[in-house]
Order: structure tokens, then sequence, then C-alpha cells
């Protein structure tokens, strides 16, 4: 997890910018979390298939949808991050940088 926005707080002086730092950040972190809990389910359902004597096929089946649903929330939050990086370059590009 990152927590490194609020270091760049003074550098910038923008709340703009300061803010867009903070958005991008939680994004990443989301999407971040939601790789770990992907290949948590993933892991539990290879074990479970991988046990042919006592297949739990509503089980399988729910845990192969809570893959999707996190794989979905993945894909927001890189969405989103795509988004507040476009808005980020636009607004660095009118600011002098060293």
């Amino acid at each position: 997890m990152f927590n490194v926005a609020s270091n760049y707080h003074f550098v910038f002086g923008d709340l703009k910018i300061n803010l867009l730092l903070m958005l991008i950040e939680e994004y990443v972190n989301g999407a971040e979390l939601q790789i770990q809990r992907i290949e948590r389910t993933r892991k539990l359902a290879n074990k479970s298939f991988n046990d042919v004597n006592n297949i739990n096929w509503n089980r399988y089946r729910n845990q192969h949808l809570k893959i999707f649903y996190d794989a979905h929330f993945y894909f927001i939050c890189i969405g989103q991050v795509n988004k507040c990086l476009e808005t980020l370059c636009k607004e660095l590009k009118k600011q002098k940088i060293k």
C-alpha cells in the first residue's frame, strides 16, 4: 500500500494537484487490494476444484463470481487512475517544474 501523496504536498503548492495525487494513490491502493483478493479467491477455487471427490459446485461457482466482481472493480480502479493521470498531466504542463 502506498501513502506518499502527502509527501509532495508542499512541492507543488496547488490544491488541485495534491488532490489528484491523493486520488491516484487511493485508486492504486484499491487496485492492489483487488489483486490480493483475486489471488486469494483463485487459490481457494483451485484447491476446492482439485479435491475431485468432494467438489461443491455451488461454492466453486460462487468463487468464480467473486473473482469476476473483484476483477471488475480492479479495472474500474485502473480506469480511474488513467483519468486522474490524464488530468494531472494537463495540470502539470501549466506549471514550471524544476
